[in-house]
């Protein structure tokens, strides 16, 4: 037995009483994102219940293999946002902004069932009939195995992996500030299942197209440095020309935050519809959320992300005048 606090009691109503869910994460999901999704609408599908998990992008390459990948539908049709609206229950996984649902934002708005957010960072709306946060679990995916467990649910070996994969990536392998012993316990337990680390390891960080690698060596060649901040811009026509206009870039950020004397990395991601998708990291008490929040987006102290209106240019500017001036306070 991990979890420790007792659910609350209208979850364990939902779930036990409802029969509908839409399980959904935020645009451009990542990782945990995923994962935590996947686990949830696993146990739900075991339990009888109509569930759908409907995102708004493809599924990235690296994380396909994941077999209840198969499972994840792409927002598009009519009836989608009508599923959500009439679902008895609407799951928002690692997000706890409706602003960062993209095109089924008005969906959820509108749904008549319960909505929920299962979340660990520490903003969230107020839009949400019941918050399952806990800002010190290291991934999404912590709380949702809590919920599993303390519902009675088998632990699957599918589950398990997609458990591994949000832990895995929310943590940077077990590296950011937030990996705690009930993080390792968890991933103790998810072995013990029949995960295989290293296969993991290797089809979501070593499967990388060609076009991502040469993208890689573009960020890192044209990055920019002032002090403790460091930032790269991938604007559409690059990613267009490598092939690598759908890749997930968080490797690219951490990288920038790997250099020597770097306490802060930004990367600007130049989307499709003209929007900048802006990936925030940071070391040690350098808070990424003072730069976030502001401006709709969240996340949680060393890790953090804004979906901002272009142009990149513009968008660039304000990203490094915003990080020099909280960086100048901080000294």
């Amino acid at each position: 037995m991990i979890s420790s606090a007792p659910l609350e009691p209208r979850l364990v109503r939902l779930l036990e009483e409802g029969t509908s869910f839409a399980v959904l994460t935020h645009v451009n999901a990542d990782g945990d994102g995923l994962g935590s999704s996947m686990a949830l609408w696993a146990f739900l599908r075991s339990r009888g219940k109509q569930a759908r998990m409907i995102n708004t992008d493809p599924v990235p390459a690296n994380y396909r293999f994941l077999k209840l990948t198969a499972h994840v539908e792409q927002f598009g049709a009519a009836q989608d946002g009508a599923f959500v609206e009439g679902a008895d229950g609407v799951f928002v996984l690692d997000n706890g902004s409706l602003a960062r649902l993209g095109s089924l934002e008005p969906h959820v708005r509108r749904a008549r069932g319960v909505k929920v957010c299962i979340d660990h960072h520490e903003t969230r709306d107020d839009a949400w009939d019941l918050a399952v946060i806990d800002s010190e679990a290291s991934a999404s995916g912590e709380i949702v195995h809590r919920i599993l467990e303390q519902m009675g649910a088998e632990l699957t070996l599918e589950i398990a992996e997609a458990l591994y994969v949000s832990l895995i990536t929310d943590t940077g392998h077990f590296r950011f500030s937030k990996t705690r012993p009930p993080t390792h316990r968890l991933a103790a337990l998810l072995l013990e299942r029949g995960v295989s680390p290293d296969r993991i390891y290797q089809e979501v960080y070593e499967r990388h197209a060609e076009g991502y690698v040469r993208l890689m060596g573009y960020a890192l060649a044209t990055m920019g440095r002032d002090g403790a901040i460091a930032w790269t811009v991938l604007d559409r026509a690059l990613l267009t020309r490598l092939g690598a206009a759908e890749e997930d870039t968080g490797a690219i950020v951490n990288a920038l935050l790997s250099l020597e004397g770097v306490r802060m990395a930004i990367l600007l991601k130049e989307l499709a519809e003209g929007e900048v998708k802006v990936s925030l990291r940071s070391k040690g008490g350098v808070d990424v959320t003072r730069l976030a929040v502001p401006h709709g987006g969240g996340g949680h102290r060393n890790a953090a992300g804004i979906a901002a209106p272009g142009p990149i240019a513009a968008a660039t500017r304000l990203r490094r005048a915003e990080g020099q001036a909280y960086m100048a306070g901080l000294s």
